[in-house]
């Protein structure tokens, strides 16, 4: 006999904080998780960018009162002229200027109960009202959000389009073979770089033991990440309030059970590169960086901090190195990474949206050439 699932909504900011640990060992149990679906990172998220518009939309699938699954959706309200509301994740929907990057967002499911929640988050979805479109982004093909929009493509419009690659590291053959796959060349320049930093005082890649080092290497990491951007005169994402305020709070939360670290290669007391990281489920994912720019040629120092920490973990047993999102010819292929499509999914209520969406672009690049056509002419 097919046992039926409890499902139900949660729209409080109190119940969703108290599902701290029922949430975590849920994501134990998974086979997709991350640290972008823990409750640390989505409830911080919460605190820091939701408002007036956000409502939340926890949707828990429970079977015999166990948590089997939970999609960790949002509405945000928007006016018709903006598009009407967007059912989307928690963690996504922030403004550019403030963005923390959640990649990987997906319905969760214990092992063994996809098919059960991705049919009970269907049937929650038949009765929400009020949407106008679906956003889900930078997700994964096998993911089981994308599987929830193939069961509705049926029914409505969609857009998919790629929004780049994952790129990663498999480390279960330890670091030689993470050596082997970067090629002869670039081997031969990271021993060069490691030979000039012995010789002139390098340090060995730092850790942070305790909050006051986090909070050190994380003001050391921001102004790194300021100089390699002012170069190229473009803004630094730490200088946005919002962001430090949400990474601080992560860091909190995710520090004291061993889920994040900033590493610092130094040179003598001299910072050369900073590295963010979180570690989750056997997987190092690599954040954000930033590097001085005087002594980068000699010493290379994010290659170099980032082959300290992909050693390290392979030594510790952990099982992928992931870079996260790039486009095609990023410089994450440097590093021999195996590359993976990720896209973004919207489903749209009616037919008159999916062409407003398809065609904003184009509209948008004839307007461009019009006004640079008629600045042309006045010149």
């Amino acid at each position: 006999m097919k046992q039926v699932c409890d499902i139900v909504e949660i729209n409080t900011v109190a119940a969703f904080r108290d599902m701290r640990d029922e949430w975590s060992a849920l994501l134990q149990r998974c086979p997709n998780s991350t640290p972008f679906l823990t409750w640390e990172w989505l409830y911080s998220w919460w605190e820091v960018f939701a408002g007036e518009t956000n409502l939340l939309k926890i949707v828990t699938i429970r079977q015999q009162g166990r948590l089997i699954g939970l999609a960790p959706f949002q509405i945000e309200k928007r006016g018709r002229s903006s598009g009407g509301d967007i059912l989307r994740f928690i963690g996504t929907g922030e403004d550019e200027a403030d963005e923390v990057v959640s990649e990987y967002l997906d319905i969760l499911a214990e092992t063994g109960a996809r098919e059960k929640v991705i049919e009970s988050v269907l049937k929650w979805f038949d009765e929400l009202q009020g949407w106008r479109r679906l956003l889900f982004e930078n997700i994964l093909p096998d993911s089981l959000i994308d599987a929830f929009c193939d069961a509705l493509d049926q029914r409505f419009n969609q857009q998919t389009v790629t929004t780049g690659l994952r790129y990663s590291i498999p480390l279960s053959g330890g670091y030689d073979a993470y050596l082997d796959g970067i090629g002869q060349s670039r081997r031969k320049r990271l021993a060069q770089s490691e030979r000039r930093l012995k010789k002139d005082g390098g340090q060995a890649l730092s850790v942070c033991q305790s909050r006051e080092d986090a909070e050190s290497a994380f003001e050391i990491l921001s102004r790194l990440n300021a100089e390699r951007w002012e170069t190229k005169s473009k803004p630094c994402i730490f200088d946005s309030e919002k962001f430090t305020t949400f990474h601080r709070k992560i860091i909190d939360r995710l520090l004291p059970l061993g889920q994040t670290d900033i590493h610092l290669l130094s040179l003598g007391d001299k910072p050369l590169a900073a590295v963010y990281c979180f570690y989750y489920n056997k997987a190092v994912y690599y954040y954000q960086s930033g590097f001085a720019s005087e002594g980068a040629n000699r010493y290379t120092p994010l290659w170099v901090a980032h082959s300290r920490i992909i050693e390290r973990a392979a030594d510790a047993g952990y099982e992928l190195y992931d870079f996260m999102r790039g486009d095609e010819h990023s410089y994450k292929s440097d590093f021999g990474c195996q590359a993976t499509e990720m896209r973004t999914r919207q489903v749209f209520r009616s037919t008159l949206d999916s062409w407003i969406m398809a065609t904003k672009p184009r509209i948008r690049n004839n307007l461009k050439t019009l006004s640079n056509l008629f600045s042309s002419k006045k010149a």
